[in-house]
């Protein structure tokens, strides 16, 4: 397993499949692991390929992966991996309503059984801020792989949280507030102090774009991704920009 295998690379492995997804791709490889970005209804695929692409240890590795999202629940479960507080880069399952359709966990059914009864099930990423990662058929949220809101629907068919993986010290995710230095030739030292909301994602404070740019007055226009894949986002600011005393 890689030395640096944690919730806040997984975290950022699923978020980035999710992201070229938005952008416009349908399949992306990262570290050798090709993710089809259009094809719903796989999710407990995308959670198991997210999860060998963080420990680096190859396709078909995870221990805990099943064909469908409740036999990977069952496997978890099993595994022992049941957590009460979870965190992003857990995994969070949705399969409460179908086991109270039949009473049980259909865990011991047959693909057969599965199919016919549709019972797959659902899994997913917890992502930072109260959103998840997956892959669905979806209409609404999809389909294909997606960030999706938590919402009071979604929560409501929860049937677990799982922790497969360790945090870093000192690189817990989460939100925070961070301030946005803005010129103000007005105020006693030349600046105007702007909390902005952030978030803690592998040890680096991250602040949308979007934000940054509706706080120092720029439109989103402004914002483009110069280069597709460089991980960097560049800001055009105005020409020139005039301070009324």
């Amino acid at each position: 397993m890689k030395a640096n295998a944690s919730k806040e690379l997984m975290v950022q492995v699923a978020l980035g499949a999710c992201v070229a997804h938005e952008k416009g791709r349908t399949e992306i490889v990262i570290d050798d692991t090709k993710f089809d970005l259009d094809t719903g209804a796989y999710c407990s695929r995308f959670v198991r390929q997210c999860y060998e692409t963080v420990t680096g240890q190859g396709a078909w590795t995870c221990p805990w992966a099943g064909k469908y999202a409740i036999w990977t629940e069952r496997n978890l479960v099993q595994a022992g991996f049941v957590t009460k507080d979870p965190v992003p880069g857990d995994i969070v399952c949705f399969n409460d309503s179908l086991y109270r359709r039949y009473a049980t966990e259909p865990w011991g059914w047959t693909v057969q059984q599965v199919e016919e009864h549709n019972a797959y099930g659902h899994i997913a990423i917890l992502l930072p801020g109260g959103m998840i990662a997956e892959n669905t058929s979806s209409p609404s949220r999809g389909p294909g792989t997606v960030r999706s809101q938590l919402t009071a629907a979604l929560r409501e068919r929860i049937s677990g949280y799982y922790s497969v993986l360790p945090s870093q010290p000192g690189y817990a995710a989460g939100p925070i507030k961070t301030v946005v230095m803005r010129r103000n030739p007005d105020a006693p030292d030349g600046f105007d102090y702007v909390p902005v909301a952030g978030q803690m994602l592998a040890g680096k404070a991250l602040v949308e774009v979007r934000e940054y740019n509706r706080v120092l007055g720029f439109p989103d226009e402004n914002t483009i991704d110069h280069i597709p894949g460089s991980r960097k986002v560049y800001v055009i600011l105005p020409e020139r920009i005039e301070y009324q005393p």
